[in-house]
């Protein structure tokens, strides 16, 4: 298997046309795994893919050297179903697991496993995760349906039987829960619920790409009023004015 590494930004919502956008193409290398889950890279700027070699059954760990792109080590995860994948600039790779409920399992570069952390997302559909490596943070977002129950008056309009809601969660690498945040329901108007993707920057800021509203949302860690969306992909749905208050805040 082949790869193009190139300079770029890439988070993974549903296709749509781009503006212009430009690429310079760095190197072009193979892979030794049959196909991969994700890449990372470290302080010095040794890359790392964590990919599945032909025929095995658990994840390995590939490190490529800069600016050559020559293998350099490797070693298998012992991981089945990785869902995440982050290197820290010191090359401690963390990887996200989801054979068995969420687990967090940290390895120096050199294979050693230095310790894990369970999460649990309750009784939730899971959507999506990233890993604030800058920060020692995971997030996890995931949906929740339920029957709403509402007080009835004569005349008075109810809302839907069923709500679907969504959810984010912040914890630490130890699996404790620092935050929780209702990012909004479908029984809400103006609530964007569907948190299809999410990435992390180098500084830590959580980006948020929601599929049913076509924005990339970012939230605002400071508190304060609510802000536009960073990005707004296009209208192919309700647009959407984000009418949910508080519960998420944006720049």
């Amino acid at each position: 298997m082949k790869i193009l590494l190139r300079l770029g930004v890439v988070i993974g919502l549903s296709a749509a046309p781009a503006a212009a956008a430009t690429y310079m193409q760095q190197s072009t290398f193979t892979l030794s795994q049959a196909s991969f889950k994700g890449m990372d890279s470290d302080a010095v700027g040794t890359l790392y893919v964590l990919g599945l070699p032909a025929g095995a059954q658990t994840y390995t760990v590939v490190g490529y050297s800069a600016p050559g792109i020559s293998p350099q080590f490797s070693f298998d995860t012992g991981l089945s179903a990785p869902i995440a994948f982050a290197v820290e600039g010191s090359g401690v790779i963390d990887v996200l697991d989801a054979s068995a409920g969420l687990t967090l399992k940290r390895f120096t570069n050199t294979g050693a496993f230095i310790g894990q952390a369970s999460y649990s997302a309750g009784a939730c559909n899971f959507y999506t995760t990233a890993i604030d490596k800058a920060n020692g943070r995971l997030y996890v977002a995931c949906q929740l349906t339920y029957h709403a129950m509402y007080l009835a008056c004569v005349g008075c309009a109810t809302g839907p039987a069923i709500v679907t809601s969504t959810s984010i969660s912040e914890y630490d690498f130890q699996g404790t829960q620092l935050r929780y945040t209702m990012m909004g329901s479908d029984a809400t108007p103006g609530s964007c619920y569907t948190p299809t993707a999410m990435t992390v920057d180098r500084e830590g800021n959580l980006y948020i790409g929601d599929a049913l509203c076509r924005h990339l949302l970012l939230p605002d860690e400071q508190g304060g009023k609510r802000r536009r969306p960073v990005v707004r992909l296009q209208h192919a749905c309700d647009p959407r004015e984000h009418s949910y208050g508080a519960q998420i805040r944006l720049r």
